[in-house]
């Protein structure tokens, strides 16, 4: 299956465990209305395989849409009885600027690095 641009839909993220429960979620360089649906089919069966925390990588994402957010809120839906978490690592700046219009900050904590995210996390134990 390809979605726009000719792109496997493999290819706009990338999911790297790093423990049992937690994996580190690489976002392409979007995550709005083109994609969402692939992200929510892919972290979906993560969560149903056992993982409970993830760390969304944004490093390289340009754009990020109420739709790409919705599905980001999702994840989340399914993680809190299942007592998980999603954090944001190596916000860009327009995911930052998205964030901080739509005040999902106050909802997911952010860490300027992947690995920082990692740190904490881990120790969230």
């Amino acid at each position: 299956m390809t979605c726009d641009h000719g792109r496997h839909k493999e290819e706009f993220f990338s999911v790297d465990p790093i423990t049992t429960d937690t994996a580190v979620v690489t976002v392409g360089e979007y995550l709005d209305f083109r994609n969402a649906s692939d992200f929510n089919v892919i972290l979906k069966d993560q969560v149903r395989q056992g993982t409970r925390k993830f760390i969304l990588d944004f490093s390289d994402t340009k754009s990020i849409d109420s739709t790409g957010l919705g599905s980001i809120f999702t994840l989340y839906r399914q993680l809190k009885p299942l007592s998980g978490m999603i954090c944001f690592a190596s916000a860009s700046d327009t995911v930052r600027i998205t964030l901080k219009l739509t005040r999902s900050y106050k909802v997911f904590q952010q860490f300027p690095t992947v690995e920082e995210a990692q740190k904490a996390v881990c120790t969230l134990g």
